[in-house]
């Protein structure tokens, strides 16, 4: 899946996602490893809404990767980051 179909617009969804993202993390995530599953899934939804309403289909691949790089971008990159990323249902 193409986040658009010219240059600026895939850096727009990024930079939406990341902003997506940042909120969520921001108002849900506290540092516990044990939150990061309902975090993420909290986040999942919003990220596939965005996408649609930009009249792209999202797939699980793209959401599981527009997380982990914004993770990664705001150092969340633990062990229990990753396992509930990858067990992410979306």
């Amino acid at each position: 899946m193409k986040l658009g179909r010219t240059m600026a617009e895939r850096k727009e969804t990024l930079a939406v996602a990341e902003a997506i993202v940042s909120e969520c993390l921001r108002e849900s995530y506290d540092g516990d490893p044990d939150t990061m599953p309902s975090v993420l899934a909290g986040i999942a939804p919003k990220l596939h809404e965005m996408l649609s309403g930009r009249g792209l289909e999202p797939d699980s691949e793209v959401v599981r990767d527009l997380i982990g790089r914004s993770l990664a971008k705001h150092g969340v990159t633990t062990a229990a980051a990753r396992e509930a990323l990858s067990g992410l249902a979306v």
